[in-house]
């Protein structure tokens, strides 16, 4: 059951990376999502420099 959940766990992983990579390079629909968080501000929306922490956590994957 273990090498099952790896396998899952695995294929879950390359498709969340690819997923917010694809998304995040040519943007859903052709709407980038920096477009999207600049047309619908919020006080919760980060700062621009905020999002590139993620490349370090997908690096750390």
């Amino acid at each position: 059951m273990k090498k099952a959940y790896a396998i899952i766990n695995l294929i879950v992983t390359i498709a969340i990376v690819y997923w917010n990579s694809v998304v995040g390079a040519e943007g859903l629909n052709g709407v980038k999502m920096a477009e999207l968080s600049d047309k619908y501000y919020s006080l919760f929306t980060p700062a621009g420099y905020a999002f590139s922490i993620w490349g370090i956590i997908f690096i750390g994957l």
